[in-house]
């Protein structure tokens, strides 16, 4: 039987012929193996190119401790032993002192774990400083994938399989896809290498049969691994949150799949994926025990789901040991021709060589089965858990969660939280030299990080700004959404209103909050407006109407009895002139006026027109008094608050008289300077304008706003209605506008594209429909929306302030009384000084006369009466016929 081996740069590299070597040895190599078996020596030659390899087997009691000790000894004496191999032996007898000592040659326990680091492995490619470069020795004995003692009760009745003495390689496919049915997983990314072609084979076949669908990679065919799992990522995670990876490698591959992952999310994709979270990873480690889980735990310690599975290789007879020495002797010879090894001898070499392969394998006899191991997230850091085990024949027991980590969120992952001080939502406090931040979004991010399981670190933007428009042209913002769209920290916590600018640089999560925005001003000073008391009971157009009503209706009244026919007879006309009638229009008036303040003259008109006129101006002289008498007495008794304005249009109409204002680096900044609808427009025309002069106008805090408000009663802060009341709430002396405009949306701001986004928005709805929104509201918001003064009861006495305006009528009525009176002296001493001069025959310049004539049927009679004024008297001469008696 001739076999003919052959690799990828060498041919017929090893020619054996009916079992004997062929070969031209140069360098020899004895070998000394004590194995456990019936007491018997055998030998095996192993001759491949310039290399004879002698392997003397000596098969004892490996449990006797003396025949161990005397092997050893007769090994050790013997020169033509190059080197000890303990093949087979019980763990026990390591701890005995002096049992394996040697004083000639070299002694390796075969399956002995190495405290040094293995030698560096990695391709020229790969960096030196890869994770998994070291192994943790093991303290006890067994490796921690090695279960010596199969005790199936303990776990649901399972039943033994066939032990297998060569290999459990191809146990390892059937275990796995026990695991992919134990996980449900329905679709899985299957990832081998050119060594475990033929295992990734017969893993396919066994997910086949249970109906999963899966995606196969062979590494080493494959130039971008990170490509590889981008595209992997994008088609699943989008829509099923899991991306399911089953790795069938050695462990150098392992190494770089499990190192790639592990950087992905982070370097890679920055920060807009979260490979670590939804990734779920099954590592098969081939022909590699011991200490690989630790070993990789470096290389996977930011993905929450890592399960390893180590398949190493056992040997147990002449047989398997042969195949090994024949491997050792290929890579020697390949040294050998490309001259890497210099400065040590070809023996010197196959020892060393030796002693690396007897540490990756353990005892054959010992293991009947090995442990599946999960990364999990504990107090003390990673660490790693068995979830069941897979024996020799790849029946599998699971006793735990394969994948613990997928219930709980983030693990306890750190986030990098901005946010700015504006209460009710977010207060920054200190106590004892720490800030420490409290309120109702604080409230909104514990909640979260309770329930997705992460902590954070609270920071604030250099600049103190919310996110204005930094250069408008790039599209670069500035404070909070400046730090989200610079990525510098991972999410933002505040009253951070969405907008459809921001939309393009950052993400929002739903919205926790609505609100709308209004003004914010002082109220007008009370006392400066009581002098008007008597007048402000009615607007002004009222007042208008009732002294235009009253100069008219004196004229109507006036022309009606001065020329209505019922005072052409004598009797009438003598009876109205000697009551004082409403036939003079200065009479006239003094009665209308005298009504209105319910103190009218006594005498009615006797004419059916005068007195309808009076009786229904007396009508509208009652209900006038009523009203005005009714909102007098209001208005002594409660302030009326009459702010200068109620809306914005109002508002932009007082520009000459008031300035306004909001907070810089925010929405309404950007809104209203950006505005074509009016009144945003003139609003946003008047901050460009204001801000010329007065800079403080966009000033970034909101407290700022509120003391200028407080000592500029003609400055208006333009801000959030929530904000507001609360001011309102605590300064009494304060107000805002009733109208609400520009709606604001408040939310979580992340990173532009942030695979966290969709995670916290539906933990945001669900916060919303359990009412811990409303909670929180109550917590913080005050118990009322309005002054608290105003629902104070109290005795205030009338002050003079309040009434004034009753002693300006008075003195006003005192200064124009004096003026008539002064005027009625000046007056009648000018009449005096007429009377004094000389007078004409005919008839006084100061008689004034009137005629009256009446025409009868029966007669015809003038009668000429003749009034003239002497100190006050009336002095009456009848004239008849023309003739003066």
């Amino acid at each position: 039987m001739t076999i003919t081996w052959k690799t990828l740069n060498y041919l017929s590299l090893l020619v054996l012929v009916n079992g004997t070597s062929v070969c031209e040895p140069k360098t020899t190599l004895n070998i000394g193996v004590i194995s456990n078996g019936s007491g018997i020596v055998k030998t095996d030659i192993i001759c491949n190119f310039t290399y004879n390899v002698t392997i003397n087997w000596h098969y004892i009691d490996t449990t006797e401790v003396f025949q161990i000790h005397k092997s050893v000894e007769i090994m050790d004496s013997d020169e033509t032993v190059d080197v000890i191999l303990l093949f087979d032996y019980a763990p026990t007898t390591l701890e005995i002192k002096g049992l394996y000592e040697t004083k000639n040659k070299e002694l390796i326990k075969w399956g002995e774990r190495l405290e040094t680091p293995v030698p560096n492995t990695s391709t020229a490619n790969e960096p030196t400083n890869l994770c998994g470069d070291e192994y943790i020795p093991d303290l006890m004995f067994g490796d921690p994938y090695c279960k010596m003692d199969l005790n199936y009760s303990v776990y649901n009745g399972a039943g033994p399989g066939d032990p297998l003495k060569k290999s459990v390689t191809m146990a390892a496919p059937k275990a796995l896809s026990s695991f992919v049915k134990h996980l449900q997983w329905k679709t899985v990314l299957l990832l081998h290498n050119n060594q475990t072609e033929l295992e990734a084979s017969h893993t396919m076949e066994h997910l086949s049969d249970n109906g999963v669908m899966f995606a196969v990679f062979n590494v080493d065919h494959v130039t971008d691994l990170y490509e590889l799992l981008h595209m992997a990522y994008q088609q699943t995670v989008p829509k099923t949150h899991t991306l399911n990876i089953v790795v069938l490698c050695p462990f150098i591959c392992a190494r770089k799949l499990l190192r790639t992952a592990n950087q992905f999310d982070s370097v890679i994709s920055r920060r807009k994926t979260l490979m670590r979270q939804f990734s779920r990873w099954l590592v098969a480690v081939y022909g590699h025990s011991v200490g690989v889980s630790r070993a990789l735990q470096a290389c996977a310690n930011d993905l929450d789901n890592v399960a390893i599975l180590a398949v190493p290789e056992i040997i147990g007879d002449m047989t398997d040991f042969r195949d090994i020495m024949v491997n050792i002797i290929l890579d020697e010879y390949r040294s050998e021709i490309s001259g890497t090894n210099i400065g040590t001898t070809h023996k010197e070499n196959l020892i060393a060589m030796l002693k690396q392969e007897a540490s990756t394998w353990s005892p054959v006899s010992k293991c009947q089965g090995f442990y599946i191991d999960t990364l999990i997230w504990t107090d003390k850091g990673r660490q790693f858990s068995s979830a069941g085990f897979m024996d020799l024949s790849g029946n599998t027991v699971i006793k735990a969660d394969i994948f613990p980590n997928t219930k709980y969120g983030y693990n306890k992952r750190q986030f990098l939280v901005a946010t700015l001080p504006y209460p009710p939502f977010v207060w920054r406090k200190e106590l004892n030299g720490t800030t420490y931040y409290e309120g109702f979004c604080i409230d909104l991010l514990d909640q979260l990080a309770h329930t997705l399981n992460f902590t954070y670190t609270i920071t604030e933007p250099a600049d103190q700004a919310w996110g204005g428009w930094l250069d408008k042209e790039k599209g670069l913002f500035n404070g909070l959404v400046g730090m989200l769209q610079r990525e510098e920290v991972d999410l933002t916590v505040g009253p951070l209103s969405q907008q459809a600018e921001r939309e393009k640089a950052i993400d929002f999560s739903y919205p926790f909050f609505y609100e709308y925005t209004t003004v914010l001003f002082k109220k007008p000073d009370p006392n400066a407006r009581k002098w008007r008391t008597l007048v402000d009971p009615f607007k002004w157009q009222v007042l208008l109407c009732i002294i235009i009503a009253l100069p008219c209706v004196t004229t109507i009244t006036f022309l009606m009895e001065k020329y209505n026919p019922y005072y052409y007879e004598l009797a009438h006309a003598q009876e109205r002139d000697r009551n004082g009638g409403l036939h003079t229009w200065h009479n006239a008036f003094w009665y209308m006026y005298g009504a209105l303040l319910c103190q009218g003259g006594v005498h009615l008109p006797d004419s059916h027109a005068g007195r309808t006129i009076v009786s229904s101006w007396w009508l509208f002289c009652i209900v006038v008094v009523g009203i005005y008498s009714g909102n007098l007495i209001a208005f002594l008794t409660v302030t009326k608050e009459s702010p200068p304005f109620t809306t914005l249009e109002e508002l932009v109409k007082l520009k000459g008289t008031y300035k306004w204002g909001t907070l810089g680096g925010t929405h309404w900044e950007n809104l209203f300077t950006s505005s074509h609808t009016e009144p945003y427009k003139s609003i946003g025309d008047g901050l460009r304008e204001f801000n010329r002069t007065d800079p403080t106008i966009l000033h970034p805090s909101a407290e700022f706003h509120v003391q200028r408000v407080l000592v500029d009663e003609h400055y208006a802060w333009i801000g959030d209605q929530v904000f507001t009341e609360i001011t309102v709430a605590n300064r009494c002396e304060l107000m805002d506008i009733k109208q609400k405009f520009m709606p604001l949306r408040l939310a979580i701001g992340l990173v532009n594209d942030s695979p966290n986004s969709q995670i916290i928005s539906k933990q945001m709805m669900q916060i919303h429909e359990g009412g811990l929104l409303q909670i929180w509201k109550r917590r913080w918001w005050p118990k009322a929306n309005f002054c608290a003064k105003q629902i104070t009861t109290e005795e205030n006495p009338i002050a003079i302030a309040d009434v004034q305006s009753a002693f300006y009528v008075c003195v006003i009525g005192i200064f124009i009384g004096t003026v008539a009176f002064v005027m009625e002296i000046c007056i009648d001493k000018y009449r005096k000084c007429k009377e004094k001069t000389p007078r004409t025959p005919n008839l006084p310049k100061n008689v004034t006369c009137a005629v009256l004539t009446v025409t009868s049927n029966s007669r015809r009679e003038t009668h000429i009466g003749e009034s003239t004024e002497r100190n006050g008297s009336m002095y009456n001469n009848h004239v008849n016929n023309g003739t003066l008696s």
